[in-house]
């Protein structure tokens, strides 16, 4: 892989739900991106293997 000029660390989902400590999450909570859907639709044409991304919504208290 060459440099891109943009800094990347994979991470576990352990390590970045850490980045949520003290925010109350916005339900589903900490989900692959794929399956966030706020009016609780979604695509089943696109499996989890292929998503290597999560996504979450915090507010704070």
């Amino acid at each position: 892989m060459r440099p891109r000029g943009m800094p990347m660390r994979l991470r576990t989902f352990a390590e970045a739900a850490e980045f949520f400590t003290g925010l109350d999450g916005v339900e589903p909570g900490i989900v692959q991106v794929h399956t966030w859907h706020p009016d609780g639709s979604g695509t089943e044409v696109i499996r989890d293997a292929d998503i290597a991304m999560y996504g979450v919504v915090g507010r704070k208290p």
